[in-house]
C-alpha cells in the first residue's frame, strides 16, 4: 500500500508539470476525501468533487465569456459512476467514458 501511495504522488507530481506549460487549470481536492488508496475518492463526498470540478470549469473563462453549465450537464456530473466501485459488498462496474458533454468532450472516472 505505501508504494501505491508513492506512485501516486509521483504519478500526480508528473501530471502538474505536464500541465503547467500548458495553462491548464490543475483542481487540488481534500485528502480526506479518498479511501485506502489516494486515487479514489469516498463515495460520501462525490457531491463535494463534483462541485468542485463543475465550480471550477464555470470560473474558466473561454474567449473572454463565462463558461455556463446548463443543469442538464450538471446532473450529468452528478449521476456519473466511476468504471469500478463496491456497493453492498458486491462490485459493479460501468463503461466509460462516464460522461460525454454537448461539445464531444468526455470525462472518464477511474
Amino acid at each position: 500500500m505505501a508504494k501505491m501511495r508513492v506512485y501516486a504522488k509521483e504519478t500526480n507530481e508528473r501530471l502538474r508539470q505536464l500541465a503547467e506549460p500548458c495553462d491548464c487549470q490543475v483542481l487540488t481536492t481534500q485528502d480526506h476525501w479518498y479511501g485506502i488508496d489516494p486515487i479514489h475518492y469516498r463515495r460520501r463526498y462525490y457531491r463535494l468533487w463534483c462541485r468542485q470540478i463543475v465550480n471550477a470549469l464555470l470560473d474558466c473563462e473561454l474567449e473572454e465569456k463565462k463558461l455556463v453549465f446548463p443543469w442538464k450537464t450538471r446532473a450529468q456530473f452528478e449521476r456519473a459512476t466511476p468504471a469500478k466501485w463496491w456497493f453492498l459488498g458486491r462490485e459493479r462496474t460501468t463503461t466509460q467514458p462516464a460522461i460525454t458533454l454537448g461539445d464531444g468532450s468526455q470525462v472518464y472516472l477511474y
